[in-house]
């Protein structure tokens, strides 16, 4: 009996230790900042040109790595804080990557 009291104990440590792991990697920034992130998907979907930054949506994200960017904008979106355009296919990837490259986080030649 004593044995599985220890097991348990390192069971819960591990993950506690998972959790502040994650919780680690949570967006720095507070995500309401990026609400005006969503009329930028929308006028990329309405021209064929790249999209040009929104200081609105890209001045929240200017200090962060592309990860930590990636990481808030996928909350935002999730979170409903970034509303997208109902025409938009319901894949996640395709605005996070419009707002990234936007902002200058990501390359645009980083997917060829």
């Amino acid at each position: 009996m004593g044995g599985m009291k220890y097991v348990l104990a390192v069971f819960l440590s591990l993950s506690l230790l998972s959790v502040s792991m994650v919780r680690s990697q949570r967006c720095p920034i507070n995500t309401e900042e990026l609400s005006s992130c969503g009329s930028l998907v929308e006028a990329a979907l309405d021209s064929p040109l790249p999209p040009t930054p929104s200081s609105s949506c890209c001045s929240p994200l200017k200090d962060l790595t592309p990860e930590q960017a990636d990481s808030c904008v996928t909350t935002a979106i999730t979170t409903g804080v970034i509303l997208l355009p109902a025409s938009l296919p319901p894949v996640l990837d395709f605005p996070i990557t419009i707002i990234l490259t936007a902002c200058n986080l990501l390359s645009s030649t980083a997917n060829a």
